[in-house]
This record gives C-alpha cells, sequence and structure tokens, in this order.
C-alpha cells in the first residue's frame, strides 16, 4: 500500500511539472511573437501638413492643394512615400502613414510635397536636428509640415 502511494505521488508530480513546464512555455512562446510583430508594424511615421503660399497666408483647401504626397527622407537616407487624405476644417489638414517596420532611431532629416502629376519638387523642409523624433522601440513617430508653394 505504501508503494502504490508513493506511486500515485510522484506520478502525479511529475504530470503536474509536465503540465507547468508546458504552459510556462506557451506563454513565453505567445508573448514573444504577438509583441515582436505587434510592435514592427507600430514602427512609422505619422504626418500631418498644409499647403499654403506663403507666410502669413492661410493654408489651401483640399480641392486648392495641388495633387501631391509627401516624400520623407530618414537619418538612414531612406526615401519614404507618405500618401494622405485631407479634411477640410482642420489645422493641418492632410495627414497619411509611411511604411511600417522602420528601425528603431529612425528620424526625418527632409519631407518634400512632389507632385503627382510630373514628379517634381513642389515644395520642401528642412528638418533641424533638434525637431527630428526618432521613432521608439515599439512606437511611431509624429510628424508636422507646412509646405509654401511659390505664389
Amino acid at each position: 500500500m505504501a508503494t502504490q502511494s508513493r506511486t500515485r505521488l510522484v506520478t502525479l508530480l511529475l504530470s503536474g511539472l509536465t503540465v507547468a513546464v508546458l504552459s510556462l512555455s506557451g506563454c513565453i512562446i505567445d508573448a514573444t511573437n504577438t509583441d515582436s510583430a505587434s510592435c514592427v508594424d507600430s514602427r512609422h511615421f505619422e504626418v500631418s501638413w498644409e499647403v499654403d503660399t506663403g507666410d502669413g497666408t492661410p493654408m489651401l483647401l483640399c480641392s486648392q492643394t495641388p495633387s501631391s504626397y509627401v516624400r520623407l527622407t530618414t537619418n538612414f537616407s531612406q526615401q519614404l512615400r507618405v500618401d494622405g487624405s485631407c479634411a477640410d476644417g482642420t489645422l493641418y489638414n492632410w495627414f497619411g502613414l509611411s511604411v511600417g517596420g522602420l528601425a528603431t532611431g529612425t528620424t526625418v532629416v527632409r519631407a518634400e510635397l512632389i507632385s503627382n502629376a510630373d514628379g517634381r519638387q513642389l515644395s520642401v523642409v528642412d528638418v533641424p536636428p533638434s525637431y527630428r523624433v526618432a521613432i521608439g522601440s515599439c512606437s511611431a513617430a509624429a510628424h508636422t509640415f507646412e509646405f509654401p508653394l511659390a505664389p
């Protein structure tokens, strides 16, 4: 009887240990995969912009803005295209997102407004080092630009 009790106790202990190890292993694997994928996707630029005809002039309405997109140049010499959507009645009425999966520490050093019609540069903003916002390990970086057009 004592032998049966010991055998049963050892079996229960081993079963419990196996379940605990399998459970722990599953949690670690699942958490790592989920966090890793979501962090990579969230590393992008959120860009807001407006277009005007120079200092002190009001921003152009959506329908007045030339068909265009924003091209970002990063500190790693990447060029990223940001297409936007427009909503009149808001400050910085254009908004768009860059591609995800950018490296931690990526910053924008230049933003250009590029014509969809012929690919020429309509306006450019060089971002001073003190205004560069780096992408975090698991976060996006937001930028706002004002693009003046030559009158």
